[in-house]
């Protein structure tokens, strides 16, 4: 194992983060992009099975009852049933009685019957150009969600060629970010169990506070490690630390720092890649894309000058 001075070891460890951090950050954003290639492949399938217009409610015509005319009064004749004149005569009184309020009951009848008809025939000349006009507005939508769909039949898999593009950047950068963090662990100062991002930031903030002045021994950096983790002062796993990064700042700064810039940065393409597809959003999600490599590039340009001059020190 080679050894570091305390003085030359905060530079070393410095690299390593900032390596870590960038394939941390390429990782994250690899699976955001197969998730919008998913979510962009599964709409395209969406909207062929089942087109956007059949969630457009069709307006359905409500029948308005219309009145219906009062029957014309049938005239009683029960004279029949008298044998006698007088009492046919008498009858015929109480029939003509009865014709005429049944003849008056039937006019009142038939006067409200044109009044209920006149409103009727008003309501429903209404009822219909409202309807009509509902009619208009659903055709209407429907076509607007077909030309959507159509839109987005069109776009859509040109975006997912251009995220399935940067994908394959994504990997290539992720391949030369490994292989850099491969060669800075390969100069053999940090022992293998400590090769991780976790690790490399609580070592750092040992060195650059003076906690510690060395790697090994009891009063080095990794007895500290060890004796921090068994006290539960921090956390090893970074799946636990991404869950809760708050709980860290107070004994583990620097991953703190590093991950809260990494994860505003994940933010921001999460707030642009899942909109609705628009060439603005897609222009600057590109260029957030585009970021996130030439980060990772300049660390690893960085990362590379250190190698070369940390080779020719120890060689």
């Amino acid at each position: 194992m080679q050894e570091l001075s305390a003085e030359k070891m905060p530079d070393y460890l410095e690299q390593i983060i900032n390596t870590e951090t960038s394939l941390y950050q390429l990782k994250k954003v690899k699976t955001k992009t197969e998730q919008r290639i998913q979510q962009l492949e599964y709409h395209i399938d969406h909207i062929t099975k089942y087109p956007s217009s059949r969630l457009i409610g069709k307006p359905i015509y409500a029948t308005l009852i219309k009145p219906i005319e009062p029957p014309k009064p049938k005239k009683e004749h029960n004279w029949v049933n008298h044998p006698t004149l007088f009492g046919m005569i008498i009858q015929g009184a109480v029939d003509a009685s009865h014709n005429g309020k049944e003849k008056e009951t039937y006019k009142q009848r038939l006067s409200q019957y044109y009044e209920d008809l006149d409103r009727y025939n008003k309501e429903k000349e209404e009822h219909d150009q409202a309807f009509e006009q509902q009619e208009l507005e659903y055709k209407k939508k429907v076509q607007e969600a077909n030309d959507r769909d159509e839109k987005d039949k069109h776009e859509y898999p040109i975006l997912i060629q251009k995220e399935n593009d940067f994908l394959k950047e994504l990997d290539e950068n992720i391949a030369s970010t490994q292989e850099t963090l491969d060669k800075l662990y390969g100069l053999d100062i940090i022992y293998p169990k400590y090769r991780n991002l976790v690790a490399m930031c609580s070592m750092y903030e040992y060195f650059v506070t003076g906690r510690v002045s060395q790697l090994k021994g009891a009063d080095g950096a990794y007895n500290l490690y060890e004796s921090e983790l068994r006290q539960d002062l921090i956390i090893a796993q970074l799946d636990r630390i991404a869950a809760g990064l708050e709980k860290i700042k107070q004994n583990q700064y620097m991953l703190y720092s590093q991950l809260s810039k990494a994860n505003e940065f994940l933010s921001s393409i999460s707030d642009v890649a899942f909109q609705t597809l628009e060439v603005a959003t897609d222009i600057r999600k590109t260029q957030i894309y585009t970021n996130s490599i030439l980060s990772s590039i300049k660390s690893n340009t960085e990362a590379i000058k250190y190698i070369s001059a940390a080779n020719l020190l120890f060689n």
